[in-house]
């Protein structure tokens, strides 16, 4: 169970860093509709065109992938954004099968495939607990409530990187155009507000990393239809800075989302 929890705390961190687009930071209403993929040359203009489609748009289905610390995992589910975010997703962990997870109410909770007690298959994760497994996803999961949706993403970035290269693309059957960005890490530093992301980054600049590549795909509305990132992640369980490789492919822009929190009586207690 020990080497499973680590698993958990490590992968799911990454999947709520990855997931940091759920929140209520959206800037008051929509703008017009932003016309297919007008020329856009800085990172400023790119943040600004997602978040005049995405806006309106506060539901999606989603793909992620997430490759790192030598393991790798896949899931799929939807999320909402937003003023009171939530997800639904389903993921493959390594040692731990399929893990459900949800985020509902500001808090975590995880279908695990063992009954931790008699009745009761769902673990929840207060993230300002202390235990372990608390802490490592408390920083990750105040990001996913700060961040805000991709758009929010991508104007944590401004300032801090360029869109180096431009092509369109033929994505799972969409036409969408291709933007490469360059990030510089210590600059990114300077931006962050959040000490514990600001200490995450820190580290990677100590380990050497300089900077590290952001893809988005974009498609005929201006909508996220691809994020890839490989960015410095430090384990929670080992403490080492590596570079992770994550990727969301979006569908189904503007869908309903309704996340419930599992029944009180299925919810076992942390283990300590």
């Amino acid at each position: 169970m020990k080497r499973g929890t680590a698993a958990l705390a490590g992968m799911t961190a990454i999947a709520a860093l990855v997931l940091s687009g759920c929140t209520s930071k959206q800037a008051g209403s929509p703008g017009p509709a932003a016309a297919a993929n007008p020329e856009i040359n800085t990172l400023t203009l790119l943040a600004q065109r997602v978040s005049e489609t995405s806006a309106a748009k506060q539901g999606a289905h989603l793909n992620i992938s997430v490759e790192g610390s030598g393991q790798a995992l896949g899931g799929e589910g939807d999320v909402r954004f937003g003023a009171k975010p939530a997800m639904d997703l389903k993921m493959a962990i390594p040692e731990m099968a399929e893990v459900t997870m949800r985020f509902v109410d500001d808090a975590f909770y995880v279908k695990l495939p063992e009954e931790l007690e008699p009745g009761k298959s769902w673990l929840k994760i207060d993230t300002k607990g202390a235990d372990p497994l608390s802490k490592a996803l408390g920083s990750a999961v105040k990001q996913m409530k700060e961040n805000g949706d991709p758009s929010q993403t991508l104007k944590l970035l401004e300032g801090a990187g360029e869109i180096t290269g431009t092509k369109t693309e033929s994505l799972n059957g969409r036409d969408t155009t291709h933007y490469t960005l360059t990030i510089d890490v210590k600059k990114l530093v300077a931006k962050q507000s959040d000490a514990d992301q600001k200490k995450a980054l820190e580290e990677a600049t100590k380990a050497g990393v300089q900077n590290f590549p952001v893809d988005v795909w974009l498609d005929a509305e201006n909508l996220p239809a691809r994020i890839a990132l490989n960015i410095p992640f430090t384990d929670p369980t080992s403490q080492k800075t590596e570079q992770v490789k994550m990727t969301i492919d979006y569908t189904d822009w503007g869908k309903p989302v309704d996340v419930t929190a599992p029944p009180a009586a299925e919810v076992a207690e942390l283990p300590r």
